[in-house]
Parts: structure tokens; C-alpha cells; sequence
């Protein structure tokens, strides 16, 4: 590479004039310096470097002296290979320490080495530049013993300890052999460590740790209780309860070391899906003698009305029908009584067929949906509205389920016309995607929805649609009140 040109020498004057100004510019400075020449023979030392020389370290240097005057032989041997780098154009940094009055600590300097180069571009001299470093690097002295005597006392808690240092960003193991992730950790570094707990970490709970470390460094909390699921390198799932505790603080309230235990909690997680899964079965048991309880009783009460009150009618029109006429008043008041029994009749088979549609096996879904919004818009003030633009209507579907969604209609029609002061209702149907969804949008918000939760027919109208892996919903949208059931087609 061709190197610049290089200043022209300065005339002897100026010569003098910046060599005076550098020598004043250095003994000023607050940092050790010195210049020496290839030999290691002192040139130039400043005020700063002999004071800290000899407070330190207890010797003292001046300029002509040679720069290792006074090193013992094995250290001496050291500096010789380092400063011989420096002399073949290779600067170097490097710390120093030597025992203080105080036998159990040191002082320290850190040492830059640079080569100066003459007008030739040949190496001429080393400069030295070094500062005391005692304080920092006793900080960091009882940092480490701190940090060792925690990890000491964190082996003994039996659970499988752990540390995280936010300064340094290193995470420590108590257990060299992580059962969670199923690898000796002695063989990573910290950095990979982290990296595998992460790694085995399940991703749907991954959030959770993200969460809680911006938490600590946002001093947003000083301690964690976390419960997440991890994956070994063999493929087994273990569930650890991950505790922890800021335990060092820096002034501004920054933590700077966090304490905790990792537990495995797979057992009693296990358990607890074991408990729950029985749970949901009887659950699931409960709500399947309730469904058929209901309709076994509703099929009861609608034979009771079809064999009694229905053929006491029966019998009556067909006693009006032979009765004999004297006169045309009597004839008159004769045929109406024959209309009302013959209402009364229509109206029984009716609410027979509401009570047990038995025709859902003969019939289809939709059109008994639609004789019952007919007779609805017939006989109530409230007017309701099909849209069934996303109903196919197939017939293979399963009878139970078309009955659990005819019940929904049923029961939310007859409370809206019965129970609100709605004069629209929307009823959209819908099989698509999967579901079967029937909406009811009705415009009266004053509907009480709270106390309609409580309703004995609609929590079990609710636990019917969840036992066959639907749901059903109110909400209240604007001014509306609007009631939601989804069935699986499947």
C-alpha cells in the first residue's frame, strides 16, 4: 500500500516550540505517559504516571531510566515479549497488578502500548499511555465473590437454582446436568445456554418470558412466578414452575441481579389435566341425561296433549257435527263452536309438533324453521325475517344437533315475542365454514340480558350447544340485542 506523505520537518525554532507544548500538553494529562525509545529507555514521563507509579506500586521511574528497572525477572521476561510486538509496529493492551498494603488485594493499571514511527516510517520509539484501574476491577472483584457465594448457597436449595446477571447478560445453572433440556450445560457457554432454554422452550409460551424480562428492565416488577411448558432433546414435555427475585439493584432501581428456582411441576400438572379431563366427562355426562331427561318429558307432555285434550276436541267436533239443528240461530252458534274446537285442535297438534318435532326425521330443518316464523309473524306483534341466503340445507346431518338448534330458535323466538318489546327480528341461517349458526337480531336493548343469564332454560340451552362442541352468546350491539348458536356440521 502507498502510504501519504508525510509533514516536512519543522525548522529547529518550531521544532523547540512543539516539543515544548507537547511536554506541557502530556505532564497535564491525568493519564499516565511514557515515551521511550525501542530500548525501553525512557524519554519522556509525566507527572500523572510517576504519582501513580509510586502510590501504586511503589517504585519510582525518570526519564533515562530504563522502563523495566525494577521488574522481577518472571514478570520482566512477560513485558519484554509484549513491548517487542510493539516494536515491530503491533500495539498492545494490557493490565498490571501488584499486592497492596493490604495483602488480600491488588492494584491495577491498564497499559496502552503504541509504536511512534520517525519520518521514515520506521519504528523510533513506544509510547506507554495507562490510568489506575485498582477501583473498577475491585468491584468487579466482589461482584464475583458474591456471585460465586450466592451460587454456593443457591446449590444447597435442592430445586434446581438459577441466576441471571443483567450486566452481563449471562444466566447461571446450578444443575450442570439440566433435566429440562436434557443436555450437560458445563459443556455450552452462557450465551448458549441461554439460547437452549429458550430453544426448549414450547413457542406458545415463549411470551412469557419476553414479557417478564421487559418487566424486569422496565422496573416494572422485582419478582416472577411463571409456569411454562419446555421440550428435552428427546422429545419429552416437562412443565417447570420458574420463580425469581431481583436480589441487586444499581441506584436508579435498574435490577441487576435476578435470583430464582426452576421446579418441575409435570406430575402435578398431569394430575391436574387427569382431574379436569374426568371433570369434563362427568360434565359431559351430566349435561347428556339433562338433554335427554328434557326431551323425553317434552315427549311425554306432547303425547298427554295429542291422546287426551286432543281426542276430548276430536270428540266433541265430531259430537257438533251429528247434533241435531231446530232452528237457524242454533245451526249459527253450532258452527262456531265446530270452528273454535277445530282451532283448538290445529292449535294442540301444533304445539305438539313444537314440543316434539318428531317430523325433523321426515321434515326438513328449514321448513319447520319457517312454519315457525309463519305462525310467529301470524299471531305475534313481532314482525320476523328469514335470511337464509347461506343455508344449503343439507339432509345428512345429525338429528340430535338439528334438535338442539331448533330448541335455540324455538326458546329465543318465544322470549323476544314474549319477553321484550321488539318489533323486528332479524333470523339469519347459515352452514358454511364448517358450522351451523343461527343469528337472532332483534331492536330492543333493554332486553336483561344479565338476568336472562341466569335462567335455568338458557344456561341449559348454553351447556346443551357446548356439549355438542358449539356455543351460543348474547351481546348487546348499539341498540340492538343480538343471540348467537353455532353447531359443528360434523
Amino acid at each position: 500500500m502507498k502510504r501519504l506523505a508525510r509533514t516536512p520537518m519543522a525548522t529547529p525554532s518550531n521544532k523547540s516550540l512543539v516539543e515544548d507544548a507537547l511536554r506541557s500538553f502530556v505532564h497535564q494529562n491525568d493519564d499516565g505517559f511514557i515515551l521511550c525509545h525501542t530500548d525501553l529507555n525512557i524519554i519522556l514521563i509525566n507527572d500523572s504516571a510517576k504519582k501513580i507509579l509510586k502510590e501504586n506500586f511503589k517504585f519510582e521511574l525518570a526519564e533515562g531510566m530504563n522502563l523495566l528497572r525494577g521488574i522481577e525477572v518472571g514478570r520482566k521476561q512477560s513485558l519484554e515479549q509484549t513491548f517487542s510486538k510493539v516494536a515491530n509496529g503491533i500495539s498492545q493492551t494490557f493490565e498490571l497488578n501488584y499486592p497492596s498494603d493490604d495483602a488480600d488485594s491488588f492494584r491495577w493499571i491498564s497499559v496502552r502500548a503504541n509504536p511512534i514511527r520517525d519520518a521514515e516510517d520506521s519504528i523510533s520509539a513506544i509510547s506507554l499511555q495507562f490510568h489506575d484501574i485498582t477501583s473498577e476491577m475491585e468491584v468487579e472483584r466482589k461482584v464475583v465473590e458474591s456471585t460465586e457465594k450466592l451460587q454456593y448457597a443457591l446449590h444447597g436449595l435442592g430445586d434446581h437454582a438459577w441466576s441471571h446477571d443483567f450486566r452481563t447478560g449471562v444466566t447461571w445453572f446450578s444443575s450442570s446436568v439440566n433435566p429440562f433440556v436434557g443436555v450437560d450445560l458445563e459443556k455450552y457457554t452462557p450465551e448458549q445456554r441461554d439460547k437452549l432454554w429458550w430453544k426448549s422452550t414450547d413457542p406458545e409460551f415463549r411470551h412469557l418470558l419476553e414479557e417478564s424480562d421487559f418487566k424486569y428492565k422496565n422496573k416494572q416488577q422485582d419478582r416472577h412466578h411463571l409456569e411454562y411448558r419446555l421440550t428435552d432433546i428427546k422429545g419429552k414435555k416437562h412443565w417447570v414452575l420458574d420463580r425469581g427475585i431481583a436480589v441487586e439493584k444499581d441506584d436508579e432501581g435498574n435490577p441487576l441481579l435476578v435470583v430464582g428456582t426452576h421446579v418441575d411441576i409435570t406430575e402435578i400438572k398431569e394430575l391436574q389435566n387427569t382431574l379436569l379431563a374426568l371433570q369434563n366427562e362427568q360434565k359431559r355426562k351430566v349435561v347428556d341425561a339433562v338433554i335427554r331427561t328434557m326431551e323425553l318429558d317434552r315427549k311425554e307432555i306432547a303425547n298427554e296433549l295429542h291422546e287426551n285434550i286432543n281426542q276430548v276436541l276430536t270428540a266433541a267436533k265430531m259430537m257438533l257435527e251429528f247434533i241435531p239443528i231446530k232452528d237457524h240461530e242454533m245451526a249459527v252458534y253450532t258452527e262456531k263452536i265446530q270452528h273454535i274446537v277445530s282451532a283448538a285442535v290445529e292449535e294442540v297438534n301444533k304445539m305438539c309438533n313444537d314440543i316434539n318435532p318428531g317430523d325433523l326425521n321426515h321434515v326438513s330443518l328449514l321448513s319447520l324453521i319457517e312454519d315457525l316464523v309463519y305462525r310467529t309473524n301470524r299471531e305475534k306483534p313481532v314482525k320476523v325475517v328469514i335470511d337464509k341466503s347461506g343455508f344449503k340445507g343439507n339432509k345428512s346431518r345429525n338429528s340430535e344437533l338439528e334438535l338442539t338448534f331448533l330448541r335455540f330458535i324455538q326458546d329465543i323466538l318465544h322470549r323476544i315475542t314474549h319477553l321484550s318489546k321488539s318489533t323486528h327480528c332479524l333470523l339469519t341461517l347459515a352452514d358454511q365454514d364448517g358450522k351451523l349458526t343461527g343469528v337472532l337480531d332483534c331492536d330492543d336493548n333493554t332486553f336483561d340480558l344479565q338476568g336472562l343469564s341466569k335462567n335455568l332454560k338458557v344456561v341449559n340451552l348454553s351447556n346443551r350447544f357446548e356439549h355438542y362442541g358449539g356455543s351460543f352468546k348474547m351481546e348487546k350491539q348499539k341498540k340492538r340485542v343480538v343471540f348467537t348458536g353455532s353447531l359443528p356440521l360434523n
